[in-house]
This record gives C-alpha cells, sequence and structure tokens, in this order.
C-alpha cells in the first residue's frame, strides 16, 4: 500500500511538472529550454498539435507562417488606433504621405533563428523591424525621383524596386515580401499637388497634341500613296488599252444608225 501510495505521489508531481499546449493550423511551435547544457532556442519548429512541456524549465511560443497582410495607414479607424502611414521625400524635397499595404511570409524553417534574432512576436517584428525596413526602403528609391514620377509613370517602378530591396535585406533572415503597394491617394500639401496636376496636364496636352501630329502624317502619308497610285493607274490608260477592252466587250453587232466616226478603229485592232 505504501508502495502504491508513493508511485501515485510521484505521478502527481510528474504531472504538476508536465503541461501540455496546443499548436494549431498556420502556425509552428518554438520550445526555449530556460536550463541545462541546450539552454536556449532550439533550432527546429513544432509543428501543428499538442505539445507537452515542463512550464518550470521550458517555455513554447507560437508564431505564424501563413501570410501576413498589413496596412500601415493614416486613418485610425483602419489597421491600427493611431497613425502608421508612411512619410518619405522626392528628389526635389517634397514630402509625400501614404498609405502602405504589404504582404509578407514567416518562412516555416527559419522562424527558430527569426525569433532568436528580434525575440519579439510575430506583430512586434511587423510594427517594429519591417516597417523600418519598408520606411528606408521607400525613402531610398523615392528619393532619386521627380514628384510627378512618383504620382505618374513611375509609381509602378517605385514599388518593385523597393520590393526587391527588401526581399535582398529580409528573405536571408526567413521574411519573404510578397506584395507592397499605396493604398489609397498619395498626399502632399495643396500647393506641390497644384504643380502636380498642372504638370500632369501639360504632359497630357503634349501627348494629345503628338497623337493629332502623327494621324496627320499617317493620314499625309496615305494620300500621297494614293495619288501616286492613281498616276500610275492614269498613265497606263492608252487609246490601245481601251480599243481592246472595247472589243473584248463588242457582240458583234453595228448599230442601226450611226453619226460621225465609227466606234471603233477596226483597221487598228486588226
Amino acid at each position: 500500500m505504501k508502495k502504491i501510495t508513493q508511485l501515485l505521489l510521484l505521478s502527481v508531481v510528474g504531472w504538476g511538472l508536465t503541461s501540455c499546449t496546443t499548436i494549431k493550423p498556420g502556425y509552428v511551435g518554438i520550445r526555449i529550454n530556460n536550463f541545462g547544457g541546450d539552454r536556449g532556442v532550439q533550432d527546429y519548429t513544432l509543428e501543428t498539435g499538442r505539445v507537452m512541456y515542463n512550464p518550470w524549465t521550458e517555455e513554447i511560443y507560437t508564431f505564424p507562417v501563413f501570410v501576413q497582410n498589413y496596412v500601415w495607414t493614416k486613418d485610425i479607424n483602419e489597421g491600427s488606433s493611431t497613425d502608421e502611414s508612411i512619410t518619405f521625400n522626392s528628389i526635389e524635397g517634397a514630402v509625400v504621405n501614404a498609405d502602405v499595404a504589404i504582404s509578407f511570409v514567416f518562412k516555416r524553417e527559419k522562424v527558430p533563428q527569426i525569433f532568436q534574432e528580434y525575440r519579439q512576436n510575430a506583430d512586434d517584428i511587423t510594427s517594429t523591424i519591417i516597417r523600418a525596413q519598408v520606411r528606408d526602403a521607400i525613402n531610398l528609391v523615392a528619393s532619386k525621383m521627380k514628384v510627378t514620377d512618383i504620382f505618374g509613370a513611375g509609381k509602378e517602378g517605385l514599388l518593385t524596386e523597393v520590393k526587391n530591396i527588401l526581399n535582398q535585406r529580409l528573405e536571408a533572415k526567413g521574411i519573404q515580401v510578397q506584395l507592397i503597394t499605396f493604398v489609397n491617394a498619395l498626399r502632399v500639401d495643396q500647393q506641390v499637388q497644384n504643380s502636380i496636376n498642372a504638370t500632369l496636364t501639360a504632359a497630357q496636352k503634349a501627348a494629345e497634341a503628338e497623337n493629332r501630329l502623327k494621324q496627320a502624317q499617317t493620314e499625309l502619308e496615305i494620300a500621297k500613296i494614293n495619288a501616286q497610285s492613281n498616276k500610275v493607274l492614269s498613265d497606263s490608260i492608252t487609246p490601245q488599252l481601251l480599243q481592246k477592252e472595247a472589243l473584248e466587250k463588242w457582240n458583234g453587232q453595228l448599230p442601226m444608225s450611226t453619226s460621225g466616226m465609227p466606234f471603233l478603229d477596226l483597221q487598228t485592232n486588226k
């Protein structure tokens, strides 16, 4: 009886030293040993399911490995309750404010490395590390561009280059950016906006004038070709050709009455 009681006591103590958590689908777990020779972040991930651990010596953190979508916006009703929009400068020094959306993933096999380097959860890494990298990359690219290009045809190229820079910096660390884009309209002060509008309007009018010029040149070329064709055709019509065509169409009967010269020169075509 005494032995059974001891076994039960050991079981209770052992159970008290053991805890359980669940890794949800779309997440991986990270085991951290706080004691012993192998203490620290383990270099492997825990997959979906129930995981047993010792709460006295170990900690388990979960990390998302599905696509993360986030918007840093000025609107406090979207995303965060604070203004998280990103401000950058053009080559002229114009100040541009933007709402920026990003999609990225934490690579499953790199999660222990990510956690060991940053010691933060996914949300904190997004709002600090990744946002800082995005802001720096946008400033780096935009500072070499005119503000009219940022608002116009150069916007797509700017975002493509920013994405490439981010992946060069972050992919080796285990963070892969899939999409970076501006949402809502870019914001500048009214004076800069007026200048942008005037420049874009002038560019549009110049493009329309160029299109009209090209159309006029095309029409002129067509007219020249038609004139040349008509001249060749006119030069090719001779009395002999007319006589030949008339003979081909004649049924062999002469008119019942005629006046003047015969309509065919039979001797010529004999």
